[in-house]
């Protein structure tokens, strides 16, 4: 991000594998400031980035595409109106289609949301993937080249402490039941995901012991099954 003089916005730069470097390039548009820049690029070179910016009511996560040889998109609006929508995160399959997560106010409490861009532009609908009726925050995804995403993110649980949970998304748009990540009785921060080609994930968070914060990191299968807590 970089101010123009009255607003911040959010830029763009490529560099070849050689270190020849692109004109910048301003993403985000004039008249209201832009926060929280993220990208994402594919195997042939077209990134695709995600930002948050207000829209004179709310904060909505935006995103554009680039193609390898620089053209731009549109600027296209992710995240609903009517709610503040934060801490928009972005990946991409080999494809191009990205998919997107961030935490947005249903009104009551904040919950992590998804959408998926196709590599033409043509937007899902949103999902809502944290449970009704506790605060979600922290939202991180990771997709494999098929286009399955893997979530994770921290909830307020009914206990008083945050824990760490996750969900995977098909590529044609299932999900799965929300898993919790970390144990229940101390506080999780940080999660962290990755997942290979075959969907299988991996997950790493901190979490206080009752003396110290330690980093934890457990296994998800393609099918679901979770490995122990190491």
């Amino acid at each position: 991000i970089r101010s123009d003089g009255a607003n911040l916005r959010v830029q763009a730069r490529a560099r070849s594998a050689a270190g020849a470097l692109s004109a910048v390039q301003t993403l985000s548009a004039a008249g209201s400031s832009a926060f929280n820049p993220q990208v994402a690029v594919d195997a042939n070179g077209n990134a695709v980035f995600a930002w948050q910016r207000f829209d004179g009511a709310n904060r909505r996560v935006q995103a554009r595409a680039r193609s390898a040889a620089g053209v731009l998109s549109a600027v296209q609006d992710i995240s609903e109106a009517g709610q503040d929508a934060f801490n928009p995160h972005v990946a991409v399959d080999t494809n191009g289609v990205a998919v997107f997560a961030w935490r947005r106010s249903d009104g009551a409490n904040s919950r992590v949301q998804t959408r998926v861009r196709g590599a033409g532009g043509a937007l899902s609908a949103v999902q809502t993937l944290s449970a009704a009726g506790r605060d979600a925050s922290e939202p991180q995804l990771a997709v494999n080249g098929g286009g399955k995403a893997v979530f994770t993110w921290l909830l307020f649980d009914s206990d008083a402490n945050y824990r760490a949970q996750a969900r995977a998304r098909s590529a044609a748009g299932a999900l799965s039941g929300v898993q919790n990540l970390s144990a229940a009785g101390q506080d999780a921060s940080d999660p962290r995901v990755a997942v290979d080609g075959d969907g299988d994930a991996v997950f790493a968070w901190q979490r206080f012991d009752g003396a110290n914060l330690r980093v934890q990191a457990r296994a998800r299968s393609a099918a679901g099954a979770l490995s122990p807590v190491q």
